[in-house]
């Protein structure tokens, strides 16, 4: 078991001030995990499966902001 969700993650990322975008993977509806989720700093998602260009895609997005 995980010591932690990818929601508590991101919250302890964001709470240490670490400046990196947060990707979230999850296998949930992209619009639902997105507005839970954008509260606690989730910079953008990948819905499982997904390919890996298009993960590719939004790390090197993010990156560029």
């Amino acid at each position: 078991m995980p010591i932690r969700d990818g929601n508590e993650s991101g919250e302890k990322t964001r709470e240490k001030a670490i400046n990196l975008p947060i990707i979230a993977s999850s296998a949930k509806f992209p619009k639902k995990i997105g507005d839970e989720n954008k509260p606690i700093g989730i910079d953008n998602l990948v819905v499982k499966p997904f390919i890996s260009d298009d993960l590719s895609r939004k790390v090197l997005y993010n990156l560029s902001k």
